[in-house]
């Protein structure tokens, strides 16, 4: 199987559209939206609530229209939240579960070792 295609590395733009548009120009741009709004939905149904929160807002401006895409959002998602790969993600969980806090003054960054592990793996593919 080839290399998996990362739709982040490329601009994805919705179809140009205006007042002036004709109806088939109309047709391509709702249609586009629509077809992301299917993609986002995907990125975000399983998420957790405070990431879900943290997302910027799909849509804006005078007429509240769309203003990001899904690879928008799938990329926000990657700063943000991911690891970034399976193998990252196994050796994160390694690091983790192999903690031990023997003194008092271990704790604090025991807990902070956890806590930042669980955002970087909540974005895991």
């Amino acid at each position: 199987m080839g290399d998996l295609i990362d739709p982040t590395s490329h601009a994805i733009l919705p179809p140009h559209y205006n007042f002036d548009s004709s109806p088939e120009e109309a047709e391509t741009f709702c249609v586009f939206w629509a077809n992301n709004e299917i993609a986002d939905y995907v990125l975000i149904r399983k998420l957790a609530l405070e990431i879900a929160n943290s997302l910027p807002p799909k849509r804006g401006g005078p007429f509240d229209m769309p203003i990001h895409t899904a690879c928008d959002t799938l990329a926000f998602l990657k700063k943000h939240f991911s690891v970034g790969s399976m193998v990252t993600a196994e050796f994160t969980t390694d690091r983790v579960f192999a903690m031990t806090v023997t003194t008092l003054n271990q704790v604090a960054p025991y807990i902070e070792a956890w806590r930042s592990a669980v955002h970087q793996l909540a974005g895991s593919p």
